[in-house]
């Protein structure tokens, strides 16, 4: 912190920033009590990732270098502070292979293996807790009918299991398509936003209110809902007992 003070100045090394442009972009944050700055670039890769078992692999801070060369001078000073050996990590979603569905009978998926998302919303653990209250909520609404003996514990979770993907899956599908293209709007890559500062303000903001705003409440209810619509309609001889 001392040196990234003394390069850029208190506001910017002690405050949270983000440097967006062609191709790349850089967040950088104090942590550590305000000791150390967390410096984080990201830059686009047309090529394949080299390596099919690891996901990190060395690089430099000439790398970096590189890729910043003719950005302003506040993100090539941070980027000359960096360590000579770093690592880069390559980032993956399930954007192009979509899960077609969550459930199936007693089995379920959930969080990334679900729905792994990069991560330019921050947001990708957060839609796992999401889809664990969610999951929690409705298999106790189940299992609380299997204990009346109203249906067997196996039809209860299969049902449960449904009522999840039909309540979680749009929602935490959207977030794998709005983190990559969140990551362009970044890069000026997104041809509705561009180089334009504000439209990319404007495109970011709704985004980030969708995650934000969201009625965990109005979810509950809806997941409860269809898991009682599946039990009536089940077809099952326990469930009208």
């Amino acid at each position: 912190m001392e040196a990234a003070v003394k390069a850029v100045g208190e506001n910017k090394a002690k405050n949270q920033h983000m440097h967006i442009g062609p191709k790349a972009h850089i967040i950088h944050y104090p942590v550590a009590g305000q000791t150390l700055v967390n410096f984080a670039a990201f830059a686009a890769d047309p090529g394949e990732w080299h390596d099919t078992e690891n996901m990190v692999a060395p690089a430099t801070r000439k790398d970096v270098e590189d890729v910043f060369t003719d950005w302003n001078l506040t993100v090539r000073t941070l980027a000359s502070l960096l360590p000579d050996q770093l690592n880069k990590w390559a980032l993956f979603d399930t954007f192009d292979h979509p899960a077609p569905y969550y459930a199936s009978g007693r089995t379920c998926i959930a969080g990334d293996a679900a729905h792994a998302a990069s991560p330019h919303h921050g947001a990708g653990a957060c839609m796992g807790v999401e889809d664990a209250l969610c999951l929690s909520t409705v298999i106790e609404k189940a299992l609380a009918g299997w204990r009346e003996g109203k249906i067997t514990r196996g039809e209860a979770l299969s049902m449960a299991f449904k009522s999840f993907d039909t309540v979680r899956r749009e929602r935490s599908q959207w977030l794998v398509n709005s983190s990559r293209t969140v990551c362009d709007i970044y890069q000026w890559a997104d041809p509705t936003t561009g180089s334009d500062p504000e439209k990319c303000f404007a495109e970011i903001k709704w985004r980030s209110h969708r995650i934000w705003h969201f009625d965990y409440d109005k979810m509950l209810v809806e997941a409860c809902e269809d898991y009682s619509r599946r039990l009536k309609t089940s077809g099952s001889p326990q469930a009208f007992s």
